[in-house]
């Protein structure tokens, strides 16, 4: 869904490589999460949060407050791509 955050990170230092960028790369606030404001029953929210059970996270908003959420599903988007775990016995209970 995303393009990866190590990569457009590096996109944007390539002047510091001699590189030149020849246009500007979209960002997830300008391209999938705008998309994604459609999208029922889906919330994007942009902050730094913790774990706080399987099902629950607290996530910290502005003036240092700490929100609780619950939520069948909470989906996670650092930016960076899945790899391929490599488990023993893992696939017999994929």
């Amino acid at each position: 869904m995303n393009a990866s955050g190590r990569v457009a990170y590096l996109a944007g230092q390539a002047s510091d490589y001699g590189v030149l960028q020849s246009s500007t790369l979209p960002t997830f606030p300008g391209g999938s999460e705008s998309r994604s404001k459609n999208v029922d029953g889906l919330e994007v929210i942009n902050r730094n949060a913790a774990f706080t059970g399987p099902k629950s996270i607290s996530v910290g908003v502005d003036g240092g407050e700490q929100i609780h959420l619950e939520a069948k599903s909470i989906f996670v988007n650092s930016g960076e791509r899945p790899a391929k775990t490599h488990l023993d016995g893992l696939e017999s209970i994929l």
